[in-house]
């Protein structure tokens, strides 16, 4: 059993009250600090949020640093935007200035929600990264 079962339980029923459209595994070329990380994450969504989001534009993410402690990644979730189908230039883009990705369109019937949350503990929360809508579903 996790030993932070509680908190991510509750971020799980707080954060599946929201109308996710993308579940996203955003990774890195190399081993780039966590400042770096958090940088990279929120550049891409600034530009992702002037380009395709909008007034509903929202996303949590939690930062994973791997076996190695190191192997930082993202894996994060959106909302909000006007055009769900185009991935693949996010996609690139992430590539241009981080590494390797994957969008998949949310599943609310999956387990996307709990597999993001799973090393979210107490005194995590320099390893999560949101802006969420005012009015949620």
């Amino acid at each position: 059993m996790r030993q932070n079962s509680s908190l991510a339980a509750g971020y799980e029923e707080w954060l599946s009250n929201f109308d996710w459209q993308w579940f996203c595994s955003l990774t890195y070329r190399g081993y780039p600090p966590s400042t770096k990380a958090m940088r990279t994450l929120k550049q891409w969504l600034a530009e992702l949020k002037v380009e395709n989001g909008s007034a509903g534009f929202g996303y949590f993410f939690a930062l994973e640093s791997g076996a190695s402690g190191e192997n930082f990644h993202w894996h994060g979730l959106t909302t909000g935007l006007r055009d769900t189908t185009e991935r693949l230039p996010w996609l690139q883009r992430w590539w241009e200035i981080a590494g390797e990705g994957q969008i998949a369109y949310f599943d609310p019937d999956g387990n996307g929600i709990a597999y993001m949350l799973k090393h979210v503990r107490p005194g995590f929360d320099d390893g999560i990264i949101f802006e969420l809508p005012r009015n949620q579903t």
